[in-house]
């Protein structure tokens, strides 16, 4: 693990350099605990890191460079997620939820270029997984729906991006959420 301030010291906590993690300076807080932990030369359990290395020092904070991309990072991993995380659609004149992993999202568009009539499995109001009969043209509806769908969250993405490049300090870029 490696560590980077986000700001002059970790009152404002610090990031995980590995996978770009935002950490609170928060006692209770797993990877905070995780942190304190590395400062002592510990893996989380309390164990000495390979090697042996002794007290660990966290670098320096990151430039507003490091802190645009870390940001944009983080917006697309949450757009990511808010795509993945389904949508509603009433193709079938009930509104449903259709789960949307990429798997899920490959398999609507399998389904309406098939252009017939099939089950398909829907989320209902009471959070039911329920197979429900789909003809060809609700299908292409469901498929309309989802593209419609993830071209409005992924435009929010790019407006986001253009929010970070105008950002002029790291409070600024911070201040910016999915």
């Amino acid at each position: 693990m490696k560590y980077k301030l986000q700001g002059a010291d970790e009152t404002n906590g610090v990031t995980d350099t590995e996978n770009g993690m935002s950490i609170p300076n928060a006692s209770g807080n797993r990877h905070w605990a995780e942190y304190e932990q590395w400062k002592l030369g510990n893996d989380a359990e309390g164990n000495p890191l390979p090697g042996n290395p002794g007290a660990q020092t966290p670098d320096a904070q990151y430039t507003l460079e490091e802190t645009k991309t870390n940001k944009k990072n983080e917006l697309r991993s949450d757009c990511r997620s808010d795509i993945e995380g389904g949508f509603t659609s009433n193709a079938t004149g009930t509104l449903y939820t259709y789960e949307s992993t990429q798997k899920d999202q490959m398999n609507i568009s399998g389904a309406a270029q098939a252009n017939t009539t099939l089950d398909f499995t829907v989320i209902d109001g009471s959070d039911n997984h329920i197979r429900v009969s789909h003809t060809g043209v609700q299908m292409n509806q469901v498929f309309g729906d989802a593209v419609a769908i993830m071209q409005t969250k992924k435009s929010t993405l790019y407006s986001l991006y253009t929010d970070v490049d105008n950002a002029i300090d790291e409070a600024a870029v911070n201040a910016i959420n999915w």
